[in-house]
């Protein structure tokens, strides 16, 4: 119990963000005046629908991509070569399934680090970046983006 009110606050607050207190305050009790209520996403059950080219596929778990802070899940097809590109929004990133390379635009990716399943990673806001999915099952990524998604292409 004592990591559970003292430890897991802090490995919380210092992967979303926030405060221990706005992540556990309302943890303990009921309010039925509380605007925003628990969810819920098992993976299988997850409503997948194709985005950009449509070799891409995300599925909204919490919170609306268009308008401000949510958590997506991304999936990748085997193989996929994503271009050089940014986004307006910082993100954390989970992998959940496959492989997948991340790396800034100083770096290459012959030395980025092969991710897999829980490997974690945060991409700052306006900074390109560049990803790939070295695998040879689909990749799903758990991607948190503290505003609005967009995706922007490198000119």
């Amino acid at each position: 119990m004592i990591f559970r009110k003292q430890i897991a606050p802090l490995v919380v607050s210092g992967i979303l963000g926030v405060t221990p207190v706005l992540v556990f305050a309302g943890a303990h009790t009921y309010n039925p005046d509380d605007p925003v209520p628990m969810t819920v996403a098992p993976l299988a059950a997850l409503d997948f629908q194709p985005i950009r080219d449509g070799s891409t596929e995300m599925a909204v778990a919490w919170g609306d991509p268009t308008s401000g802070p949510s958590s997506v899940y991304l999936k990748f097809p085997p193989d996929f070569p994503m271009g050089l590109h940014t986004h307006t929004s910082n993100y954390h990133a989970v992998v959940i399934q496959g492989t997948t390379k991340h790396w800034d635009v100083d770096e290459s990716e012959a030395d980025a680090r092969l991710l897999g399943p829980g490997d974690y990673w945060f991409q700052g806001a306006n900074r390109m970046h560049q990803d790939s999915y070295p695998s040879e099952e689909e990749v799903i990524v758990f991607i948190h983006f503290d505003g609005p998604i967009d995706f922007i292409d490198a000119e």
